[in-house]
């Protein structure tokens, strides 16, 4: 055996060191003037003098103007489709899918968090679920495909790269590659499935 070759810890340790540097990555994701500092800024918009983390919004019940999720759920400026609008909720597609159908279920009021939830938000909680199901079905996921081929759930705090509740639906399950599967893990410190979050409550 070839004493250089890398052992398999050898190889697992560079992958969650890949990992962990991207999670960190997500987690200090900046936001100037409504855009991510990381993507490419639209010609003639000037960059602002404030800078602000979406993950320092923590206020419960406020709508913060810097906050992407608020905007889309208020005046959309962006423009992003929303598959579904109610009074309660939004439903719009994942900008990173992990899978052929993967959408973000995100309430209007701004909840920092799936933990931040009390039990006057379950019915919130019901609400999403059925907005997630009712989305997956329009938009011509497998109906036969059993519970198992769906991904639910939240990012547990402090893994959340937009610091307000959102839901992701994900489908179907098989589509999803290493990466996703890890960063999607059911019932992990990170990502939480909303039966967890319904029993916190």
């Amino acid at each position: 055996m070839n004493e250089d070759a890398p052992t398999d810890d050898m190889k697992w340790c560079v992958v969650l060191t890949v990992l962990c540097a991207n999670v960190l990555r997500l987690q200090n994701v900046v936001f100037r003037g409504g855009h991510c500092v990381t993507c490419p800024r639209p010609e003639g918009v000037p960059a602002p003098r404030r800078r602000l983390s979406v993950s320092a919004h923590t206020m419960a019940g406020k709508s913060p103007s810097s906050c992407v999720f608020c905007q889309i759920c208020g005046d959309n400026p962006s423009g992003t489709e929303l598959l579904l609008a109610t009074d309660e909720l939004v439903v719009f597609r994942d900008i990173k899918p992990a899978a052929k159908h993967h959408y973000l279920v995100v309430s209007r009021e701004h909840i920092p968090d799936a933990r931040a939830m009390t039990a006057a938000h379950k019915p919130l909680l019901e609400r999403m679920l059925a907005a997630g199901d009712r989305v997956l079905r329009e938009q011509g996921a497998d109906p036969s495909a059993s519970a198992s081929d769906v991904r639910l759930g939240f990012h547990w705090p402090p893994f959340h790269s937009v610091s307000h509740l959102h839901l992701h639906v994900i489908a179907p399950t098989a589509d999803m590659g290493l990466i996703a599967r890890v960063i999607f893990k059911p019932n992990s410190w990170w990502f939480v499935s909303p039966e967890y979050v319904m029993s916190r409550l």
